[in-house]
């Protein structure tokens, strides 16, 4: 969507960064989240309007009083490691490898129709599975807030996203339109979340409190989707409890490139004005879109060197890498300095940033730092979730290490 800001740091002298980027402010987002997002504004000294960061959705006084206590969770009963029979999993329609953290085919699902259903504190697995889109109330990949000429402000990716990967959630005020459609305007910060049995209509406002997300703009050819995401089963299709609104790149996403998701043709029909993405296949063309417009050819041309960059952005192990794989294995994953030593050179190394050693590393140096700076050292959770993050990236490295050495 396109505008706005609380943030602490304040508005300050622009200081000039390499790539030529003028930074306004250093985070957006004052420290809420787990990178530090910038405003970069090239063009002019414009900031967005003022609004509250928040990292979850608020609920109004009328969806409490719909959706309220009494939604019992419902869980599956998997003792630890879930499968194809999880309950959670046979509910969900939307497919996810938590393992890769990929949403395979993320463009086949319909938001209004298909859904994932998470693990949770609820579950016999009490989310020791990892089967969450979203793990955390934070943005998942490092992006930037670029003011854009024509667009006002956009969302811009500061690091590879592979196709499938999971970015951020959709935060706002959650507020029912039929019952307090007058105290929140329409605006275009407003997503659609869930329209119940009973026809309510349940949006996210993220008009005066949101985050990140709500600067995402429009694209009739978008590189971001939406996924439907509940928090635990639903008693019925489309019913409370309230699903989250989790954003997952459609197609790879180099860093520089904007991320953009459908905002679908209503809301340019509802608002009588058309939409100006230009792309092939528009849905409410404006009059000169015959000659703007991008060819088909041009799209198709920017998909494949996506892919190409993508993958070239590989590089084969040193010897010395490899030394630390073959004993990372021989102790069966459970070391962590050795796996944040591998993270460590990955991250250090020009132009080895994988989009799935980008995930993983991630995750496991943000756990690393949080293990050091709690008292739960001998926490058998805490040990459990270092142990299954060091195997998965043994996994992941051993497998990007055969299939393109």
């Amino acid at each position: 969507m396109a505008s706005s800001s609380t943030h602490q740091n304040g508005i300050k002298k622009p200081k000039i960064e390499k790539e030529n980027k003028r930074i306004i402010i250093d985070d957006i987002a004052a420290r809420r989240e787990w990178h530090p997002i910038p405003l970069i504004n090239n063009i002019n000294n414009i900031t967005p309007k003022h609004f509250n960061y928040i990292n979850f959705n608020i609920l109004s006084n009328g969806t409490r009083e719909l959706v309220g206590e009494r939604i019992t969770a419902q869980g599956c009963s998997c003792e630890w490691e879930c499968d194809a029979y999880c309950a959670c999993e046979r509910s969900s329609s939307v497919g996810f490898d938590p393992d890769t953290r990929i949403v395979p085919n993320p463009d086949s699902y319909n938001f209004y129709t298909d859904f994932y259903v998470e693990c949770g504190s609820h579950c016999e697995c009490s989310g020791r599975c990892k089967r969450q889109i979203l793990p955390a109330n934070n943005v998942l990949k490092k992006l930037e807030a670029h003011y854009i000429k024509g667009k006002q402000f956009g969302i811009v990716a500061a690091q590879p996203i592979a196709a499938g990967m999971p970015i951020v959630e959709y935060v706002g005020e959650v507020f029912v339109s039929e019952l307090e459609g007058d105290i929140f305007p329409r605006s275009h910060y407003q997503q659609e979340v869930l329209t119940d049995n009973k026809n309510y209509k349940f949006i996210i406002d993220a008009r005066k409190m949101g985050n990140i997300a709500r600067f995402i703009n429009h694209s009739c050819f978008p590189n971001v989707l939406q996924i439907c995401v509940y928090p635990s089963i639903p008693a019925l299709n489309r019913t409370p409890p309230l699903p989250k609104v989790a954003l997952v790149a459609a197609r790879d996403i180099l860093p520089g490139q904007e991320l953009c998701f459908d905002y679908r043709a209503w809301y340019f029909l509802d608002r009588a004005f058309p939409c100006l993405c230009y792309e092939p296949l528009c849905h409410v063309p404006p009059y000169d879109h015959h000659v703007k417009a991008r060819s088909i050819d041009a799209l198709g041309k920017e998909i494949e060197e996506n892919k190409r960059k993508m993958m070239s952005a590989l590089v084969p192990f040193t010897s010395r890498e490899w030394q630390i794989v073959q004993s990372l294995f021989k102790k069966n994953g459970d070391d962590l300095i050795l796996a944040t030593e591998i993270l460590s050179m990955w991250r250090t190394r020009q132009g080895s940033n994988t989009p799935v050693i980008f995930q993983i590393s991630d995750h496991l140096l943000h756990i690393d730092r949080l293990y050091h700076s709690t008292n739960f050292k001998d926490d058998f959770s805490v040990k459990t979730l270092l142990n299954n993050y060091c195997t998965v990236l043994v996994r992941l490295v051993f497998f990007l290490f055969l299939k393109f050495l």
